[in-house]
């Protein structure tokens, strides 16, 4: 009893043991978490939200300096426009053209409410819907906030001039709606010097406040834009003037100021291109709102996980600690066997388990290291007998065993002894006998045989070696370092791994030719080529027409074919042996066929026994490998029923238009290369599947585009083109009404009409 009290007592302390770390380890980094907090945490998060604040400013000058642009762009147009000359302007058609020019320019673009064009030296104004004289449309729009002198000096300006928010306002809206005034020169056709107008737009104050709104979400907030000259121009909050002291922040920085017994962070940014400077003021409470959200989130979330972290960590000690001790328990069972006393306390009998499995686990890999010299040979006999199809699987196992092939050519050389002397000790000594023999560069690769007085090579062929003084070198040491005569086969190079098994066909066979030429000698691949012994010659035509067949899939047609080739090669080779190439190279064109049918199909096709050729005696037996091959590969060559491919293609194609329509660059010819197919075939397809060309669809997805566009936002026309893909707004405005019936301005006033109705 006293003894169990004791064992129940260490196994509590074990447990709270490993209780308190986990503790420990969960505590600690809430702890450090929390102390830093406040330090890096807050620290970045305002550096994001002042970043995001200067990021708003930019939106507001490129939005404005963009609106500015076009409508810059707009006066550069009508240059080349020779109606708006002044000595054009001098009849009624010559103004009727004028003003459905300008008509265009103010559909297209919503920013502003209307545009007036005057000709240098002319007293009439033209606008997109009326033409006034100078001085009417002075006193119907302008009399209230501007002097004459002042008019005309707008008029008359040869640069860009703008006129505050509330020095122009429309008569038919007198309190409510507000103008700001911006007057662009027209230059002179030809001429960088003359101007031959000026076009003064109109600009509604509630637009620009709209526009800027969406910026700037913040309700303790303002924007100021001031033109070059310094003039106030507009505010998102209406204001006489910019509060003092704003102005002397540094361009492209944030600076916090005191305003109104409150702190504001002040964004200052100078456009490049207009001069004018844009001011963001955002109080810092609001500012900082996120932040301190942010705070109290974090410090929940950490109370949160201490809390949720300590009860798991408690139950999971409860719940685990069972099974560890029955682990510990099953250790000692079955440990003690094998290691016999076992270790006291539970955490060394699990570390005498550990060190066990170790121990067991490096006899494996001996084990496995040395059965290397097999998985060697195995693979080497893989590649000899052409059965290797995975390239990449192959250099991946051959590099773990040794076999790297990194060569140019490679050939297979046989080599016989004569028996004469003691073989077993000869075939200890050959491979590295025949390795200090031939150059360092050669790469050499034995394959064992069952045959003892026979050995098989694989080696590279380096340009410095291979010729026939070489050989007969290698043979003359050969004989005086073992007593014995050899006879060694050299089959043909080749610069194909999947042509080394005929290479071996050669080697063998240069090896049987002892028997004609003589033992102790070395046989070279040229020296089979005797007169007497050619290579059967055979129709090339016909050799090219089986893959042609093949690639049809037409089986009938390329068995009928395979026995005219046979017959042919039965009647005009002279020599069995010689034959054993044509019947490789006839077996190798069937087997690639089949291995490309079956990529296509995500099937594979084994590689028949070419070695077996090697001891073939007779035609038929060669024939009988030849049409088991084509037996075997007969379902690869057959035609495959039609699939889902082209419905699942033509899927992908379609969302590959909606991925891409947005993107100027994107073309037929670029959607081609992304499928792999030619224009011509790919285009084809779409029509017949469609019943439209790929660029139709397209145009269709950028119009579709355009018109939610249109509805859904206030962007300008030029914006729009550049969101939908298209380069010029005029070409876009074109294809808009052929396909709507509606220029996009057009469309817009109506669907905002329709809209007013409701």
């Amino acid at each position: 009893m006293r003894f169990a009290g004791l064992k129940k007592l260490k196994n509590l302390s074990l447990f709270y043991k490993y209780l308190i770390s986990y503790a420990l380890l969960l505590i600690l980094p809430v702890i450090v978490i929390g102390l830093f907090l406040n330090h890096y945490i807050v620290s970045t998060l305002q550096t994001q939200v002042q970043q995001s604040n200067r990021a708003m400013l930019e939106q507001v000058r490129d939005t404005m300096d963009g609106q500015l642009a076009e409508m810059r762009n707009i006066a550069v147009q009508l240059s080349v426009r020779r109606e708006f000359d002044p000595e054009r302007l001098s009849s009624i058609y010559s103004i009727y053209e004028a003003k459905d020019k300008i008509s265009l320019y103010a559909e297209a673009n919503a920013f502003f409410s209307e545009v007036v064009y005057k000709a240098r030296n002319q007293d009439l104004l033209i606008s997109s819907k009326s033409t006034y004289l100078s001085v009417v449309f002075y006193n119907m729009f302008l009399s209230q906030y501007l002097t004459y002198d002042q008019y005309l000096v707008l008029l008359g300006s040869d640069v860009p001039a703008v006129n505050a928010a509330n020095a122009s306002q429309s008569l038919e809206h007198p309190r409510s709606d507000r103008y700001i005034s911006y007057a662009v020169p027209v230059p002179a056709f030809g001429s960088t010097s003359k101007n031959k107008g000026t076009l003064l737009f109109l600009i509604k104050e509630k637009k620009v406040k709209q526009m800027f709104s969406s910026f700037l979400p913040y309700r303790k907030s303002n924007v100021y834009i001031l033109d070059a000259q310094g003039q106030l121009v507009a505010s998102l909050a209406d204001a006489e003037g910019v509060p003092e002291g704003l102005l002397d922040v540094e361009a492209g920085s944030s600076e916090i100021r005191r305003l109104d017994d409150d702190q504001y962070y002040v964004s200052k940014v100078i456009s490049a291109s207009s001069g004018w400077t844009y001011v963001t003021v955002v109080s810092e409470t609001e500012l900082m709102k996120p932040i301190d959200q942010v705070q109290l989130k974090a410090g929940i979330a950490l109370a949160l996980i201490l809390f949720v972290g300590s009860s798991i960590i408690y139950i999971n000690m409860n719940v685990h600690y069972h099974p560890l001790r029955k682990l510990i328990d099953v250790v000692e069972s079955k440990l003690q066997p094998a290691q016999g006393e076992s270790p006291s306390g539970g955490l060394e009998k699990l570390r005498s388990a550990f060190d066990y499995m170790s121990d067991r686990s490096h006899t494996l890999e001996s084990q496995v290291e040395r059965g290397r010299p097999a998985l060697r040979q195995q693979l080497l006999n893989q590649l000899l007998s052409g059965q290797i199809r995975e390239w990449s699987a192959f250099q991946e196992q051959g590099t773990a065993l040794g076999i790297t092939l990194k060569a140019d050519q490679y050939r297979v050389v046989c080599i016989q002894a004569h028996p004469g002397g003691e073989m077993s000790l000869i075939r200890e000594r050959l491979p590295a006998l025949w390795r200090s023999m031939v150059p360092e560069s050669m790469e050499l690769y034995s394959i064992d045989t069952i045959q003892p007085e026979q050995w098989i090579w694989i080696q590279s062929c380096p340009p410095e070696s291979g010729g026939v003084e070489s050989w007969n070198e290698w043979h003359q040491r050969l004989k005086e370092a073992t007593d014995l005569m050899w006879t060694i086969g050299v089959g043909e190079a080749v610069d194909d791994l999947t042509l080394l098994p005929k290479s071996y066909i050669s080697a063998t066979t240069a090896l049987q030719y002892r028997l004609i030429l003589g033992k102790d000698r070395v046989i070279l691949p040229h020296q089979l080529n005797q007169e007497h012994q050619k290579l059967p010659v055979y129709s090339a035509q016909q050799f090219q027409t089986l893959p042609m067949l093949l690639r049809d899939h037409d089986t009938d047609k390329v068995k009928q074919h395979m026995k005219q080739l046979l017959e042919h090669i039965h009647s005009s080779s002279s020599s069995l042996l010689s034959a054993k190439y044509i019947y490789f190279d006839l077996i190798n064109t069937l087997v690639k066929a089949a291995a490309e049918a079956g990529a296509e199909r995500g099937m594979s096709v084994a590689y028949p026994d070419v070695i077996a050729l090697t001891s073939c005696t007779s035609y038929q037996q060669m024939d009988d490998i030849v049409w088991s091959t084509f037996e075997q590969i007969r379902p690869l060559l057959m035609k495959e029923a039609p699939v889902e491919q082209d419905r699942i293609l033509l899927q992908e194609m379609i969302e590959l238009l909606q991925q891409k329509y947005a993107d100027p660059q994107f073309s037929i010819q670029s959607m081609s290369s992304h499928f792999s197919q030619s224009i011509s075939s790919l285009s084809r397809y779409f029509k017949e599947q469609t019943g439209q060309t790929i660029s139709e669809h397209l145009h269709a997805i950028r119009i579709n585009k355009a018109q939610r566009l249109l509805i859904d936002t206030d962007l300008s026309i030029a914006e729009i083109v550049q969101k939908i893909g298209y380069s010029d707004p005029s070409s876009f405005i074109r294809k808009f009404k052929a396909e709507v019936q509606l220029t996009p301005g057009e469309y817009r006033k109506r669907l905002q009409q329709n809209e007013d109705k409701k």
